[in-house]
């Protein structure tokens, strides 16, 4: 731990640095606030150096990425409607995929 970040050990001898504005999207004056030595912590690599040998991560934009694909998953749930036909079978249909294609038609 160090006030600027927490230094995270990805395998033996391989560690990244965790920035403090990475931890949350709230303001965190350290580190330690909510962090412990041992915490197990999952986070994105957002950079990458092999010529310092430097990565660094970040908590908050795995977050932001989660955050983006559930919402994208669920735009794309509201734009589909399941139908009953006459045999009771279930039909998915994509409403946009249906206009899309009427209008290049």
């Amino acid at each position: 731990m160090a006030d600027f970040g927490a230094f995270v050990e990805l395998e033996p001898g391989i560690d990244a640095l965790l920035h403090v504005s990475q931890i949350s999207r709230e303001h965190i004056e350290k580190p330690s606030d909510v962090l412990k030595v041992g915490d197990e912590v999952t986070a994105k690599i957002v950079d990458f150096n092999p010529e310092s040998q430097k990565i660094s991560l970040s908590i908050k934009a795995l977050k932001a990425d989660e955050e983006r694909t559930k919402r994208e998953a669920e735009e794309a749930s509201e734009t589909k409607t399941a139908y009953t036909t006459g045999d009771d079978e279930a039909v998915t249909v994509d409403i946009d995929a249906m206009i899309r294609n009427q209008k290049s038609e």
